[in-house]
C-alpha cells in the first residue's frame, strides 16, 4: 500500500460499501511497514478516522466471521505459515488472521516473498483470489465494480458471490452458512443461469 499510495483508493472503497450497508474496517499489522506506525500515518494522510482501525487481537476475534478479508500489499504478517509450520522462520510470530476469512483478495505487485523470503501459504488457500498489479490501480479497479449503478448487473454480482461463496463454505464444512447463501441464489439469480441451477441441486443435495 505505501509503495502504491494506495490508502486513498482503499478509503473510497470503504465508503462505497459502507454506503450500502456493507460493515468494513481497517486493521494494521503492528509491524507492518517500513518502520511501526508507518500504515496508519498513511490512513491519517487519507483522512481515516484512527477509530476506524481495528486492534490486531480484536480483528483476529471477528475474522472467522468476515465474509472478505481485503488484503492490500502484506504478506509475511499474514502469512498462517506462522501459526501452522513450524519449520517456518516465521512460526510463532502474531499475524492478522486473513486465512480464518470466509474469502479473501490479495493485491499484490507479483508473487514475490516477504521480508523472511518464504512462500505465503494464504495465497494457495481454496477461498483466496491473488489480485496482481499496482495496489491504488486495483484497488480503484474494485471500488469502480462496486459503484458500478447498473441494476441488472448489480443482481448478477450478488448472485455469483452467493452461489460461489456458499461453495466455498461447502469445501470447508460449513452446511449451515452455505444453506441461506444457495437459498438465495436459487431465489434471485436468472432462470436457467448456472447459478440458479447449481444452488438448486445443492439444496436438494443438502435435504
Amino acid at each position: 500500500m505505501a509503495v502504491a499510495r494506495a490508502q486513498h483508493a482503499v478509503r473510497d472503497l470503504t465508503n462505497e460499501l459502507t454506503s450500502r450497508g456493507v460493515k468494513a474496517r481497517y486493521a494494521i499489522h503492528p509491524v507492518a511497514g517500513r518502520l511501526p506506525g508507518h500504515m496508519n500515518v498513511l490512513l491519517a494522510e487519507a483522512y481515516i478516522p484512527y477509530t476506524d482501525l481495528v486492534e490486531m487481537d480484536d480483528i483476529n476475534h471477528d475474522m472467522p466471521q468476515a465474509d472478505v478479508a481485503l488484503v492490500v500489499g502484506a504478506n509475511d504478517v499474514v502469512n498462517p505459515a506462522a501459526h501452522t509450520d513450524k519449520s517456518s522462520p516465521i512460526y510463532g510470530m502474531p499475524i492478522l488472521n486473513a486465512d480464518k476469512a470466509r474469502n479473501v483478495i490479495v493485491i499484490k505487485r507479483g508473487q514475490g516473498t516477504g521480508f523472511s523470503g518464504i512462500e505465503n501459504a494464504l495465497f494457495y488457500l481454496d477461498q483466496t483470489r491473488m489480485l496482481y498489479g499496482d495496489g491504488q490501480a486495483k484497488a480503484d479497479e474494485v471500488a469502480s465494480a462496486a459503484n458500478d449503478g447498473d441494476p441488472s448487473r448489480l443482481v448478477e454480482r450478488v448472485c455469483d458471490a452467493d452461489f460461489y461463496v456458499a461453495e466455498a463454505d461447502l469445501i470447508r464444512g460449513d452446511a449451515a452458512a452455505a444453506k441461506p447463501l444457495f437459498q438465495r441464489a436459487a431465489d434471485k439469480c436468472p432462470f436457467a443461469s448456472f447459478e440458479r441451477m447449481g444452488a438448486t441441486a445443492e439444496l436438494e443435495q443438502m435435504k
